[in-house]
């Protein structure tokens, strides 16, 4: 078991990565159905110098675990073995809105430092 441990946690629980759903398929099949562009790559890059800032969001439906966001984070871990990672369980829609937004400006600022060189 690889765990992919996130600096800031709180409320995070570990998670199997084969446990969390995009749509119908397991993220698990990231190489299979999602591209990875010039973003991506760029907080990918972070990760694997500084460490999971944050942990991936998933949204609880009934028993299922859905990918709602973090993208990202996801196809770095299961690009780079990991079979487990640190995420947030949310279950409504403004939860997740409010979680991505604060995820959202940290990325903003590890790509503007990439950016400024």
């Amino acid at each position: 078991m690889k765990i992919l441990k996130a600096k800031n946690n709180t409320n995070a629980v570990e998670v199997a990565l084969a446990d969390i759903m995009d749509g119908d398929k397991p993220v698990t099949n990231v190489a299979e159905h999602w591209a990875i562009f010039p973003r991506q790559y760029i907080m990918a890059l972070d990760i694997a110098k500084n460490g999971l800032t944050f942990p991936i969001i998933v949204k609880k439906d009934g028993d299922k675990l859905l990918f709602a966001a973090s993208g990202c984070r996801i196809q770095y871990a299961v690009l780079n073995g990991y079979t487990h990672i640190d995420a947030l369980i949310l279950e409504n829609d403004a939860e997740i809105l409010k979680t991505m937004e604060a995820q959202r400006v940290n990325d903003s600022e590890i790509l503007k430092g990439v950016a400024n060189g």
